[in-house]
């Protein structure tokens, strides 16, 4: 019974680590004096694991974008721009599946935006990952990222 046990849990472990795959891209240096961003409206899989980490990290979650702002010159060639703005200087997006029935891995895409110059800082997408493993590749890359791409 117990040689049983020991080979599902080697097995369980072995396919755990096996099968994930994971992309980390580095693009732009992360402030780490300016920890706040706007993050999805959800607590549910994903997002609430990566939502609960950021907290956790110091990190100060906004979940409305800002107002909606319109600028421009009035007179006889009126230009005028809408855009949003953002109240944070960071932006989490994420798309997400569960790969199996039991909701332990994920196909996932993870992406945080510096909202001051639009670019992509660093982006995480992988297939059949762990929940914790996900949050904790965002995490390190975090930490990693803050001393340059």
């Amino acid at each position: 019974m117990k040689s049983q046990y020991l080979f599902i849990m080697l097995l369980l472990a072995f396919l755990s680590s096996a099968c994930s795959t994971k992309d980390v891209q580095k693009l732009e240096r992360i402030d780490l004096t300016q920890k706040t961003m706007t993050v999805p409206v959800s607590s549910a899989g994903l997002v609430g694991k990566l939502k609960t980490m950021l907290r956790e990290e110091g990190w100060s979650l906004i979940v409305y974008q800002g107002p909606t702002v319109t600028e421009g010159t009035i007179g006889s060639e009126t230009h005028t721009e809408q855009q949003g703005k953002f109240a944070t200087r960071y932006r989490l997006v994420t798309t997400w599946s569960h790969t199996d029935g039991f909701g332990w891995y994920y196909d996932f895409s993870v992406v945080i935006i510096d909202n001051n110059t639009g670019a992509e800082a660093l982006t995480i997408s992988g297939n059949h990952g762990l929940g914790a493993n996900i949050v904790k590749s965002l995490r390190d890359a975090l930490l990693s990222q803050s001393k340059g791409p």
